[in-house]
């Protein structure tokens, strides 16, 4: 199990911005991206999240997963072929995301 929150246990998440919070606009901007893993890709919403609230606002996960899993849509990196049903994820995230 991979769990991801928007602020840290006992805080609050910021819903300033436009039209999202902080934590909403860097998820979606790394889901996007094409080839990360969940590890990188909750690492960079992290940053984007403290970078834009000065430190305030503070991401946290807890990981439970034995292997790295692929969130977006490119279904090769190199030479490692990802299975078709999490290419399908990142297709069906992209369309969800473009009809909001």
């Amino acid at each position: 199990m991979f769990i991801a929150d928007a602020s840290s246990p006992g805080h609050t998440a910021s819903d300033l911005g436009d039209g999202s919070g902080p934590y909403a606009e860097a998820l979606a901007n790394e889901l996007r991206k094409p080839g990360l893993d969940h590890l990188n890709l909750f690492q960079n919403v992290k940053e984007a999240v403290q970078l834009s609230t000065g430190g305030f606002q503070q991401p946290w996960e807890s990981n439970g997963l034995g292997r790295r899993v692929y969130l977006t849509w490119q279904s090769q990196i190199g030479s490692i072929t990802l299975p078709a049903a999490t290419a399908r994820l990142g297709t069906e995230i992209d369309e969800a995301a473009g009809s909001q």
